[in-house]
């Protein structure tokens, strides 16, 4: 994995041969990869370090658990959509 991936193209950075990995190991393997967000950027093994889950089986397990755990400000600003003037 690159060592910054931006927020939408997560999921096909990741590779699912890699899998699984325990949140541990998943911590480990992220602890270099920054995602970019709509507003500043996180780190991706900081990020999953915070999951409850034991193991990450899938990409798509791995994934929601990853958005569970972003910050508020990871989508930009609460309430607003790209429409809005």
């Amino acid at each position: 994995m690159e060592d910054s991936v931006r927020l939408k193209d997560v999921e096909t950075a990741i590779d699912p041969q890699d899998l699984p990995l325990t949140r541990v190991q998943a911590e480990r393997a992220f602890a270099d990869v920054t995602l970019e967000l709509a507003d500043g950027t996180v780190s991706f093994g900081e990020t999953i370090g915070r999951s409850h889950a034991e193991t990450f089986d899938t990409v798509e397990e791995l994934v929601t658990e990853l958005y569970t755990h972003l910050p508020r400000r990871a989508v930009g600003e609460p309430f607003q959509s790209e429409g809005d003037a």
